[in-house]
């Protein structure tokens, strides 16, 4: 999973000016994710594309 960075919002790797509110949540909804689970990275078997 080093490939991707996971804390970064899908529409926001796409196209770098649509920096959001929703791509904070987005940020911090990971971040909580790797606190609850153990560091554990959010969605680590997906790839990009899905």
């Amino acid at each position: 999973c080093i490939e991707r960075i996971p804390w970064i919002a899908p529409e926001c790797i796409k196209n770098s000016k649509a920096l959001s509110i929703a791509a904070d949540k987005w940020g911090f909804g990971t971040t909580l994710w790797e606190i609850c689970y153990n560091g554990e990275v959010p969605l680590c078997e997906k790839k990009l594309s899905e």
